[in-house]
């Protein structure tokens, strides 16, 4: 996982055993968002100094091979609404990149060049992009209160929506006809049947082949390929990636050890408890997932969200000298809810089945008891 720090660097951080892969130094200023392409190949970076570097991730040692100067919007670490979040498409074509104007800044992968920019529609700080799942459309929240469909073929909007308000996050659903997007008050809005089937245009949901890279070079030819599951697939277990080893375990029955099938051999019909029955525990997987930008609502009454999806949640609650985490599931035979005391007073968090992320902006901001209120 890469993760963007104030102090001007890209760690990328090992989930098998947390240690630190490698620090990527050149960004002139706190580092603000992180994105990785559809198929691992490049990282693509956004600065609080307007600057976007493009990274490829390939062979021992990652190299930058892009900086754009003032592409992205320039902001102060540590508000999250004043940050600009670079975005990848999912066929791995283009990265969006909200920028100065008012506008959206697709840079189109291999040239690493503006292709194009999306604007005319908000008349404040465009706060996040999300890519439909066919690459098709790209939805924009803004300061304004707006929230801006594009057709990206066609470089134009086709809908809008207002709401009162700063917005903060959209997102799409990868399997229907549907958006949701977040206020600054931490009120969610669900947009249902966004795209007007009816008049012709493609649903959003369609996916389109990946551009992908190999160790060799990257295939920005066009080459087909099978774009890897998200957080939340139900296939997001398997690596379809290049390389990938194949797991004969999951594959069949043709190779069940003796001693698995041996398994439910004893029966505990007298309920005795001697027959333990193992409920699934989280595991590591090689997978790669959809890059993801975390956020959290603001504090009402001592308590925030940290994150909210279809795993579960995670709330932080104020105490007199550290915050409680409570992480809640929503499939309770899977995962046990747990909480835990937070002595680093976590800002931002990610969920998912693998398991949850933590971390926490400037101390500064962190200590700030004024965000409490």
């Amino acid at each position: 996982v890469a993760v963007a720090t104030d102090d001007e660097k890209l760690v990328v951080v090992s989930l098998l055993d947390t240690s630190v892969l490698h620090t990527l130094d050149g960004h002139r200023g706190s580092v603000n968002s992180v994105s990785y392409s559809p198929d691992s190949t490049y990282l693509a970076s956004t600065g609080c100094n307007g600057t976007v570097r493009v990274w490829d991730m390939r062979g021992d040692e990652p190299s930058c091979v892009s900086v754009l100067h003032k592409a992205g919007y320039v902001c102060e670490p540590g508000s999250s609404m004043d940050q600009s979040k670079a975005r990848w498409s999912p066929d791995g074509r283009f990265i969006a990149v909200p920028g100065s104007g008012h506008t959206i800044k697709l840079v189109e992968r291999g040239t690493w060049q503006i292709a194009t920019e999306l604007g005319g529609m908000h008349s404040k700080m465009v706060s996040h992009v999300a890519w439909s799942s066919n690459s098709k459309y790209l939805a924009s929240v803004g300061l304004d209160g707006h929230v801006v469909v594009w057709d990206v073929t066609a470089r134009a909007s086709i809908l809008t929506h207002a709401v009162s308000g700063s917005l903060c996050q959209v997102d799409w659903n990868p399997r229907g006809n549907m958006l949701a997007f977040t206020d600054g008050a931490g009120a969610m809005y669900i947009w249902d049947d966004v795209i007007p089937l009816d008049q012709g245009h493609a649903p959003p949901y369609e996916r389109h082949p990946v551009a992908r890279g190999t160790a060799a070079g990257p295939a920005d030819d066009g080459t087909t390929s099978t774009l890897l599951g998200g957080l939340f697939d139900d296939n997001a277990d398997e690596d379809t990636g290049p390389g990938a080893e194949i797991d004969d375990d999951d594959g069949g029955d043709d190779d069940i050890d003796d001693g698995e099938a041996l398994d439910d051999f004893v029966v505990d019909d007298d309920h005795g408890g001697y027959a333990e029955h193992h409920v699934p525990r989280w595991t590591a997987s090689d997978a790669q997932a959809h890059a993801f930008q975390p956020g959290s609502t603001p504090w009402i009454d001592g308590r925030r969200y940290l994150a909210l999806n279809m795993v579960g949640s995670v709330a932080a609650v104020a105490q007199d000298s550290y915050n409680t985490i409570e992480i809640e599931f929503h499939d309770k035979s899977l995962h046990r809810d747990m909480h835990f005391s937070d002595s680093f007073r976590f800002s931002l968090a990610a969920l998912a089945d693998a398991g949850c992320l933590f971390a926490t902006t400037t101390r500064e901001l962190a200590n700030d008891r004024s965000l409490r209120s």
